[in-house]
């Protein structure tokens, strides 16, 4: 399966995420910390 070319484009009004999450056990301690960010692109009404 053949995909077009991706190209790239500014952005008008991007919305950076980060979302972060932190596995503790019983005590608290911190044992592993897990991250993703991603880009929301605006909403475009047709």
């Amino acid at each position: 399966m053949k995909y077009r070319q991706a190209t790239g484009h500014p952005l008008d009004n991007p919305e950076v995420v980060i979302n972060l999450w932190a596995y503790s056990d019983e005590n608290g301690t911190i044992l592993r910390l897990a991250g993703k960010s991603y880009v929301m692109l605006p909403m475009v009404s047709g």
